[in-house]
C-alpha cells in the first residue's frame, strides 16, 4: 500500500536520508525520487525563510540598540537646550523688567507708559467702545522734603508712595512713577467717575500712611478720561488737571469735568 504524505513511515524515511549527507547532497543523489525531493524543497524553502528572519531580527536589533543609543544622546542634547532656554528666558525678563520698570519704586516707568500701556489701551477702548481713565498726580512740597531731610529720606518717600498706592489700586489698574515724585495709575473699563473714587481714596491713604512714617505728605491729583474727540493726549489732559488741583490748594483732585467749569 503506498504511504500518504504526512504518514509517519514517509517522515522516517526522510529523516534516514537526511542523517549525515547535506541538504545539497541529497537533492543531487535522489533526484528521481519525488516524493523526497518535494519534501527536502520545503524543508530547504523554511530554512531559507527563517535564515532571512534571523537575519532581519539581527538587523533590527542593532538598529533598535543604536536608537536607544541616540535617543539618550538627543534627549541630554534637548534637556542641555531646555536649561539654557529657561536661563536665557530669565535673564531676557530681567533685561525687560530694568527696561520698562523703575529701579527705586518697582512699578512700571514713563516709557512703558507712554510707549506700551496708553497705546495699547486707546486701541481697546476703540475697539471695544469701553472707557479708560489716567490718575496722574505727585507728591506736594517734595523738593523740600529732600532739601530738610535728604535724597535719602526723599528716595524712602517715593518708595512709600509707590507701596501705598499698589496695595490700594484694583488688580486690573497699572501703576507708574512718571519721574521724579509723579506718579501715574492707569485704569481700565474705568470711567471718570469711578477713577475719581480710585483718587479720593489714594489721596487719604497717602496721607494716613506717611503720617504713620512721620512724613506727613499730601498728594495732587487729576484725573483724565480717554475721549477720542479730545486732540490733546490722555496724559497732557491728566496732567494739566493735577496743576489745576495744585492750584486749588493741594491735596485734592481735578477731573475733566470739574476743570470745564473753571474755563
Amino acid at each position: 500500500m503506498e504511504t500518504t504524505q504526512n504518514s509517519p513511515e514517509r517522515m522516517d524515511r526522510v529523516s534516514s536520508l537526511l542523517e549525515g549527507v547535506s541538504l545539497d547532497d541529497i537533492l543531487a543523489k535522489n533526484t528521481t525520487n519525488e516524493e523526497l525531493k518535494e519534501t527536502l524543497n520545503i524543508l530547504k524553502k523554511r530554512l531559507d525563510e527563517y535564515e532571512q528572519l534571523k537575519y532581519k531580527h539581527n538587523e533590527l536589533g542593532q538598529a533598535y540598540a543604536q536608537s536607544k543609543k541616540d535617543y539618550a544622546t538627543l534627549k541630554d542634547v534637548f534637556d542641555s537646550f531646555q536649561q539654557l532656554y529657561k536661563e536665557e528666558h530669565k535673564h531676557s525678563r530681567k533685561l525687560e523688567d530694568q527696561v520698562i520698570c523703575d529701579d527705586l519704586t518697582g512699578v512700571y516707568n514713563q516709557r512703558h507708559l507712554l510707549k506700551n500701556e496708553i497705546p495699547l489701551h486707546i486701541k481697546y477702548a476703540l475697539r471695544d467702545k469701553r472707557p479708560f481713565s489716567l490718575i496722574v498726580f505727585d507728591v506736594d512740597n517734595f523738593k523740600a522734603v529732600n532739601d530738610s531731610r535728604g535724597h535719602s529720606k526723599g528716595d524712602s518717600l517715593l518708595k512709600e508712595v509707590a507701596a501705598v498706592m499698589r496695595k490700594n489700586i484694583a488688580e486690573r489698574d497699572i501703576a507708574f512713577r512718571y519721574g521724579g515724585d509723579e506718579f501715574v495709575v492707569l485704569c481700565p473699563d474705568t470711567s471718570e467717575s469711578e477713577a475719581e473714587v480710585l483718587a479720593d481714596r489714594l489721596c487719604k491713604t497717602l496721607k494716613s500712611e506717611t503720617i504713620k512714617k512721620n512724613l506727613r505728605v499730601s498728594v495732587s491729583m487729576g484725573i483724565s478720561q480717554y475721549d477720542a474727540k479730545n486732540k490733546l493726549h490722555i496724559f497732557d489732559c491728566a496732567d494739566k488737571n493735577m496743576y489745576l488741583a495744585k492750584n486749588l490748594g493741594r491735596g485734592c483732585y481735578v477731573t475733566d469735568s470739574f476743570a470745564k467749569t473753571l474755563d
